[in-house]
């Protein structure tokens, strides 16, 4: 079993300029088997009156012994609050590709998402990210991401793309 904790300190939006926001991400997965594990996730982030809430969990497929190749299906629920506009509340499919690379002690990871609503197929969100993480000691790194979001149906006061660039201090307390 393996939990893992990620607090992400600062993030610069290009569409809003620069944006202060705390994101904090929990998660904790069972290996069912050497490929297959359960994941059940929980975070949140809050920046200048806005906030999200997701709860949720993906069954994930590794497809190569180094576990440098991961697709996930799951389920999770968000809870959007936002200045400008009304809330919203919903469950969406996740659907996760994952390729991992090390290349010294480094490591860089490429991830993709798509996540339709249950309750309107048309209501869904493409995510691509990129992350070079760099071990500071044991189990704790600094990862510089980037990211490309696309959002079919946001809410009324946000674009429905955007581009950004955060610093994350990740602690994972087991790793294998």
């Amino acid at each position: 079993m393996r939990l893992q904790w990620i607090l992400l300190l600062t993030i610069l939006n290009v569409n809003q300029s620069i944006a202060q926001s705390i994101i904090n991400t929990s998660s904790i997965s069972h290996d069912l088997d050497s490929t297959i594990s359960i994941v059940i996730d929980a975070g949140g982030n809050i920046s200048r009156g806005n906030s999200r809430v997701l709860f949720g969990g993906n069954i994930s497929y590794d497809f190569s012994k180094e576990q440098s190749a991961t697709a996930m299906i799951g389920l999770f629920h968000e809870a959007e609050t936002y200045e400008l506009s009304d809330s919203k509340s919903m469950v969406r499919m996740n659907f996760v590709a994952v390729a991992e690379q090390e290349i010294g002690n480094n490591e860089v990871i490429g991830f993709a998402y798509y996540q339709p609503s249950i309750m309107d197929l048309f209501d869904s969100r493409y995510i691509t990210e990129v992350s070079v993480r760099f071990p500071i000691v044991k189990g704790f790194q600094l990862s510089v991401n980037g990211a490309g979001r696309f959002d079919s149906q946001p809410h009324s006061s946000l674009r429905n793309w955007d581009v950004g660039v955060s610093t994350t201090l990740r602690y994972e307390f087991h790793k294998s």
